[in-house]
């Protein structure tokens, strides 16, 4: 679950601060006053339900992305486990023991592959728990972040925030890293949108200069 964030933009109170130096006490300040009101103006809202299939998907490409180190040493252990395998088979004739270590070494290949599937069912179902049977959100887009509502509450991010973008046909996933946050992956279902929805989802996150990944 991605910890809860207090967004606060520092840039408002420089620009309070910018725009009443000089001026008469009680006398508020002419210009910049909507300045701070034109960051908090909603721009989108992506409205969806979380399926199991969604989650499954956004469990793969994470696991790809954050597990990569652990599969390549689980693909280098399940390979020398057959070809100990092999060796104790043909070498010296010990078949129950290569039998064994033959399941192991296809075990461990199968895992660095399809690893994540078992820890997306769980947390899927961890996710049901908490919020539902319907795992229901909405994602919000402002000028400078974007705000995730659940009925247990709220978390926003600044776009900044964001190291990875990946984008499919019909959904998105936006990676957020930052100083003192826990690691948040965050959904986006682009069926949700109309098609000119879409499009201004597009610019907003390339405005932020959020871009794809390759």
């Amino acid at each position: 679950m991605a910890k809860q964030v207090n967004y606060r933009d520092p840039s408002l109170k420089r620009n309070k601060l910018n725009h009443t130096a000089g001026l008469p006490k009680g006398k508020p300040a002419k210009s910049g006053q909507g300045q701070g009101m034109k960051d908090h103006t909603l721009l989108l809202t992506n409205h969806f339900i979380l399926t199991k299939e969604m989650h499954k998907r956004y469990s793969r490409e994470t696991f790809r992305l954050y597990r990569g180190k652990w599969r390549k040493k689980v693909i280098l252990l399940g390979v020398i486990v057959l070809g100990v395998a092999l060796l104790l088979c043909f070498a010296l004739k010990w078949y129950i023991p290569a039998a064994l270590l033959f399941l192991f070494g296809i075990y461990c290949l199968c895992m660095s592959r399809f690893g994540y599937l078992y820890g997306s069912t769980v947390e899927y179902r961890q996710l049901q728990e908490f919020f539902g049977p319907c795992v229901e959100m909405d994602v919000e887009f402002y000028p400078r972040y974007l705000r995730v509502r659940t009925e247990k509450g709220k978390s926003e991010f600044l776009y900044s925030q964001i190291r990875r973008r990946i984008e499919f046909d019909d959904m998105a996933i936006l990676i957020v890293e930052a100083e003192g946050i826990i690691t948040h992956g965050q959904v986006i279902d682009k069926k949700a949108f109309a098609p000119t929805e879409l499009g201004q989802y597009y610019d907003i996150l390339e405005e932020a200069g959020v871009e794809i990944e390759a």
